[in-house]
């Protein structure tokens, strides 16, 4: 296996690691959908942005634990790897994404396009 196509499965497993934080939701208690968007707006925060939406208090620990998992998969991921992308697909609801007409393309598909586009 090519080293490249091993950092990909690494870092898919890493991304389903956020994924679970995030599907545990306090034991069912929150949408995984409120997990993701509370720590989407938690990083944001981080970065000096506001954020109108905030995490209720019972939800900030996992919140937490979604930002530290998702800061360490940024910093040992490739540059411009595309992290939260796959996680929403994980996330978002099968059937109302195709009802909604949402299809997203794997990141490493679309490279490989990109890749045969250039050469």
């Amino acid at each position: 296996m090519k080293k490249k196509q091993l950092e990909t499965i690494t870092l898919d497993k890493k991304i389903q690691k956020l994924c679970a934080i995030m599907q545990d939701s306090g034991g069912g208690r929150y949408r995984p959908y409120d997990i993701f968007r509370w720590t989407t707006g938690d990083l944001l925060a981080r970065f000096g942005l506001p954020v109108s939406d905030k995490a209720e208090e019972k939800a900030q620990e996992i919140v937490n634990q979604a930002v530290d998992t998702y800061m360490a998969l940024v910093a040992e991921a490739p540059p411009f790897t595309d992290i939260l992308g796959p996680l929403y697909m994980e996330l978002a609801s099968h059937g109302g994404k195709e009802i909604l007409g949402q299809f997203f393309t794997a990141t490493t598909n679309f490279l490989l396009h990109g890749i045969d586009d250039v050469g």
